[in-house]
């Protein structure tokens, strides 16, 4: 605080502690773990999302299982591209006749 700091993280700090700290100081103080007397809450978004991969913390939580989701809807994709269901012609930027001539001309 005398340096200039104006905020600081406590991560997995005993919650007792995290609020004392919290009480006497000025700084912004997000807990990470620390328990909801500090001046502010910090989870990463991994966490929240379901993305992360890993170990999940014990004090972070999971509002969704977007990690799930991709590894699906990635597999989805593969598949229509290996069986042929992906491109189709919705998926396709066309050309007129004339146009593609002029470009072939072009190139040669």
């Amino acid at each position: 605080e005398a340096a200039g700091c104006i905020a600081i993280e406590m991560e997995v700090v005993p919650a007792k502690v995290a609020a004392e700290i919290t009480k006497r100081t000025k700084m912004l103080v997000f807990s990470m773990g620390s328990g909801p007397d500090c001046d502010g809450q910090f989870i990463f978004s991994e966490d929240i999302l379901g993305t992360n991969s890993g170990r999940y913390p014990r004090h972070s939580v999971t509002h969704a299982h977007l990690m799930t989701d991709a590894v699906t809807a990635l597999g989805q994709y593969r598949e229509d591209v290996v069986s042929g269901a992906y491109p189709t012609a919705k998926h396709s930027v066309n050309i007129k006749d004339d146009e593609f001539a002029r470009f072939m001309e072009a190139i040669k």
